[in-house]
């Protein structure tokens, strides 16, 4: 089996490794498409080595969280050859960018048909984390004023669509040059250029900010928060938040984490797919093998949606 395997510091295609059959309430799933998200390259280069070594994970040198494809194994939700989408546990079992993964079957959903394997792929955890994100974490209400940094990536299209037209939020999107006429189109009502001005300098306050790009600290955004704002980092332990109120205001930062996929929630990203209340953006689409040029993409500006590998043909048994 052939998957991507940190060594020496660096992602190489391993083609011998052996995949872990799958245990009671798990599924074997052969991966068709799996994305690359910046979390990806942060556990390559080893950020989360201290948190998830007291974690109990062992084996920290695989990559990939979210994918789609086909399952080979009976179980009791699925069956072989069911289409399905999802994505790993963060903190433990096997990682996407391998081409079989054992895996739970509470934490997948099954494709839509309409769907490609790589539109699958760069659904669910963006569209999950800002399901949950929105509805369950910062208890986002109809009217408040919300500002996403980072509107354009794989989860921002996500949040924006989510904030504006199932939440009927006041949408400020924040993204790189070039993205005003594609966000508002996803429903934000202002777009704001990072490049060309200062985002939390312009005197608005905000009932939720939802930082995508874990570069914003709490003490930076209290003042651009209203008495009873929200902050809402994705990953709150590199953005120093501590979880108490502000010190000048009622403002407090709320703990988002979504480890794993949801099958129920996932479901319910795929209903809003079907219904056409929200869309999904592949930004750019790679072969297996052309791996590093998948994570170079990545790391360049002005993307739309996620980055997506292609790993095996649908049709292959």
């Amino acid at each position: 089996m052939k998957g991507l395997v940190l060594r020496e510091g660096q992602l190489t295609m391993a083609k011998d490794l052996v995949p872990r059959p799958p245990d009671e309430g798990e599924v074997e799933v052969r991966v068709v498409s799996a994305s690359v998200n910046p979390t990806d390259i942060e556990l390559a280069a080893g950020v989360y080595d201290d948190m998830l070594a007291r974690a109990g994970m062992l084996d920290r040198t695989r990559t990939g969280l979210e994918f789609s494809g086909v399952v080979t194994t009976p179980g009791k939700r699925f069956q072989p050859g069911d289409e399905v989408f999802g994505y790993v546990d963060l903190l433990e079992g096997a990682k996407s960018h391998q081409e079989r993964i054992a895996i739970g079957e509470a934490l997948i959903a099954r494709k839509p048909a309409a769907w490609s394997f790589a539109e699958a792929a760069a659904v669910p955890l963006g569209a999950q984390t800002s399901l949950v994100a929105l509805r369950d974490v910062a208890n986002a209400q109809a009217g408040e004023r919300i500002l996403i940094n980072g509107a354009a990536g794989g989860l921002g299209v996500y949040a924006v669509q989510l904030a504006a037209r199932v939440f009927r939020l006041h949408v400020t999107a924040v993204a790189g040059p070039g993205q005003g006429a594609f966000l508002k189109g996803l429903g934000a009502d202002e777009v704001l250029d990072y490049t060309a001005e200062r985002p939390l300098a312009n005197g608005e306050r905000y009932d939720i900010i939802f930082d995508l790009t874990t570069r914003w600290q709490f003490d930076e955004v209290e003042a651009s928060l209203t008495p009873t704002g929200r902050f809402m980092p994705s990953e709150p332990l590199k953005a120093g938040v501590d979880f108490s109120e502000g010190a000048r205001s009622g403002a407090r930062s709320v703990n988002l984490w979504v480890g794993q996929g949801d099958g129920d929630v996932l479901a319910e990203v795929a209903a809003l797919v079907a219904n056409g209340t929200l869309q999904v953006f592949v930004d750019s689409v790679y072969p297996f093998e052309a791996h590093q040029e998948a994570f170079a993409r990545l790391k360049q500006p002005s993307k739309r949606g996620r980055v997506v590998m292609t790993l095996e043909d649908a049709g292959r048994p």
